[in-house]
């Protein structure tokens, strides 16, 4: 493997909490992990840092970043206001019958998959991440979502964290199916309504009672 791909190994392993927020981790066992030498790990740990998705302290190590939820309410502020926006915009737009007929499709996978599995909070994350997507990519704004997604250090891993600590399948499937009922209906308030109640929900949660064993893994409450 060459640097480039250790990067995104790594990468993908913090994205999806294999590696844990505030977890040391050793260029040597890294490199053992992958059979190669130190060399290209460092390449791939220098520009994990550069990204901000691990951190060097001095003595002691390299680690993983912690959650950063201050960071995550600016995130969470954009994706509302952008996807209020997106969504008017798709009133009167041609792209709207499609962008219904995508979400619908996104909402019953959700419902396979809570309702006929074991939810993966990987896949359900997978699927909610889609079903924001296509508020930007049926109407034109793909662009958009990829800069959104490009500064995503912190948001996926509080998104997973949402699931593993609350398991909130079902009640956030109901969510994106109200969001959906209120870009159907063109009800600008309750779409507004919805959306917020969505994005917010879990920071509220945690303000009022964050599970001790994950308490750790944020900073910047």
């Amino acid at each position: 493997m060459n640097h480039i791909e250790i990067y995104h190994a790594v990468k993908k392993d913090i994205l999806t909490l294999k590696l844990r927020p505030g977890q040391l981790i050793s260029e040597n066992e890294t490199a053992k992990q992958y059979n190669v030498s130190r060399t290209p790990v460092k390449a791939a740990f220098t520009r994990l840092e550069s990204e901000g998705f691990v951190e060097v302290v001095p003595q002691k190590g390299t680690f993983v970043t912690l959650v950063d939820c201050r960071h995550v309410r600016d995130i969470l502020y954009m994706r509302y206001v952008l996807e209020v926006d997106m969504a008017k915009l798709s009133f009167n737009s041609s792209h709207y019958t499609n962008l219904i007929d995508q979400l619908s499709q996104n909402i019953e996978e959700q419902e396979f998959l809570v309702k006929h599995d074991t939810p993966c909070p990987e896949s359900f994350y997978e699927l909610d991440t889609q079903f924001h997507a296509l508020l930007f990519e049926c109407l034109g704004y793909k662009g958009i979502w990829s800069i959104i997604q490009a500064n995503q250090v912190h948001y996926p891993r509080f998104r997973l964290l949402d699931t593993h600590m609350f398991g909130r399948y079902d009640e956030l499937q109901l969510q994106h199916s109200e969001i959906l009922a209120a870009i159907k209906d063109k009800d600008i308030k309750q779409l507004d309504r919805c959306l917020y109640h969505h994005l917010h929900q879990y920071l509220i949660l945690l303000s009022k009672s964050p599970p001790s064993e994950y308490r750790d893994y944020m900073i910047n409450w």
